[in-house]
């Protein structure tokens, strides 16, 4: 399907019929004027995207010299509504999302309730996920006389590699949407918040119109820059060109059998597992509220399903 790349509105000025003004509109939005301009100088142009705007038919912003995806892993919108611009949970490393959502049943903070697949043929480990990845994953007293005691158990063979990343054949990422894209690293979105002033560029309300870099947090049914965000989420606009921007839609995430925080926090898993010996049962993750961008809770457990942002060099 052809797209306008952009459009022009030539109104006439009263110099002559010749010469005018030449007002170059994205988006219904206003980037740039030109005075006294021949009409012949310019044409209104339309081609078909191609790969300058997408991988393998997945739409991309370069932000930081990476190109982010529009949209996560099994979502079919960036914010029209939950039930599309969410995608799929994932733990980290399982390229099969092993949750079964019931939207008919609510929990007690009248989210869906959630149930974990029994099998799914896939999955890195075979069987009732529950009771592998929350257990092994979540960590525990180191005292084995302590009732609650639980040793981390980790896969063989191990999902990462040396440089405590994520081994490609454990990637959702690579696995669903193949070509170049791959989960981001920690460097990865290191990049994405210094190219976008870091975590105290923050702002917990989203201006109307955004006329610098920043991390914004939008509320759900907000209009910014004439673009309507259905849902909440957290928006990271670059500072070097604000028309770069990636929105990360507040899915929440599942944690044991119950999905928590829709609609008011963002978790987005890393490839990049913890590299402390004592703390390879978390992994990176970005997390991100109303209230700021929570450095503190940035190396979750690996058995929670988080959404999943893909990125490509």
């Amino acid at each position: 399907m052809k797209k306008i790349i952009f459009s022009l509105i030539a109104l006439l000025s009263a110099l002559n019929i010749s010469a005018q003004v030449i007002e170059i509109y994205e988006n219904g939005r206003l980037v740039n004027t030109y005075n006294n301009t021949p009409r012949s100088h310019f044409k209104v142009k339309f081609a078909e995207l191609g790969n300058t705007t997408n991988i393998d038919g997945h739409e991309f912003v370069e932000i930081g010299g990476l190109k982010w995806a529009t949209m996560n892993v099994g979502a079919k919108s960036v914010a029209d509504m939950k039930e599309t611009a969410y995608g799929d949970f994932y733990a980290w490393g399982e390229t099969c999302t092993y949750y079964l959502s019931y939207p008919d049943k609510q929990d007690v903070n009248n989210n869906p309730s959630v149930s974990w697949k029994i099998y799914e043929s896939d999955a890195h480990i075979p069987g009732k996920k529950y009771s592998h990845n929350w257990v092994c994953y979540s960590g525990g007293p180191t005292d084995s006389k302590d009732p609650l005691f639980n040793k981390f158990k980790e896969w063989e063979p191990c999902p990462y590699g040396a440089n405590y990343t994520l081994l490609d054949e454990n990637d959702v990422v690579r696995a669903k949407w193949g070509s170049s894209w791959r989960m981001p690293t920690y460097d990865d979105y290191s990049k994405l918040f210094a190219a976008c002033g870091g975590a105290e560029s923050f702002q917990a309300t989203a201006p109307e119109h955004i006329t610098t870099g920043g991390i914004y947090w939008i509320k759900e049914g907000t209009t910014v820059d004439d673009f309507k965000y259905n849902v909440a989420g957290a928006l990271f606009v670059a500072k070097a060109d604000v028309k770069r921007r990636v929105f990360f839609p507040a899915a929440g995430s599942l944690q044991n059998i119950k999905r928590t925080s829709s609609s008011t926090l963002c978790t987005y898993w890393s490839a990049t597992v913890h590299p402390d010996a004592d703390k390879h049962h978390t992994a990176f993750n970005i997390y991100i509220n109303e209230s700021g961008v929570n450095k503190r809770n940035m190396w979750l457990s690996r058995a929670y399903g988080f959404s999943v942002r893909p990125v490509s060099d």
